[in-house]
């Protein structure tokens, strides 16, 4: 804004024969056409950025998929019993907690598969009761079958 505010003053007021005597109006294009190209290319790079971003993000939809799908099974499970009320933030806890604990490994699809085993595990421990046990894990068959649409 402050560059054209320069050029459209140095245009109105140029004393000389041309617009090439005004070394002022000279300089402040030569300074806007730098500042446009840093401006272009921090955003080619920051367009780069996004795409990987985005990539990254869509390597991990697997175990958001299995963390939604594992809420919602003990979510119902308080359908059964209220003593299985989960809030979202503590859900939220126990998963970022899955992240920090969960093995690590050199390749990525092993990478997703520790942290859905341990996520899996995590939220199995919170059910407390044998009975609860066995009724979530029903619960988590017959949920994962209809979302493969085996059922």
């Amino acid at each position: 804004m402050f560059m054209r505010l320069m050029i459209s003053y140095s245009l109105l007021n140029v004393a000389g024969d041309t617009l090439l005597d005004d070394l002022n109006l000279l300089s402040t294009l030569q300074s806007s056409k730098t500042t446009s190209t840093s401006i272009e290319e921090s955003l080619i790079v920051s367009e780069q950025t996004e795409k990987e971003i985005d990539l990254a993000r869509e390597e991990y939809r697997p175990c958001a998929h299995r963390a939604a799908i594992l809420f919602f099974v003990l979510n119902d499970m308080s359908l059964i019993d209220p003593m299985y009320q989960f809030a979202l933030d503590a859900y939220i806890t126990l998963f970022m907690l899955s992240i920090e604990k969960s093995s690590r490994s050199v390749k990525f699809s092993e990478r997703i598969e520790n942290l859905n085993e341990y996520h899996t595990y995590a939220v199995y421990k919170c059910v407390n009761t044998k009975y609860c046990k066995i009724l979530w894990r029903a619960q988590l068959c017959i949920n994962d079958n209809e979302k493969l649409s085996i059922i």
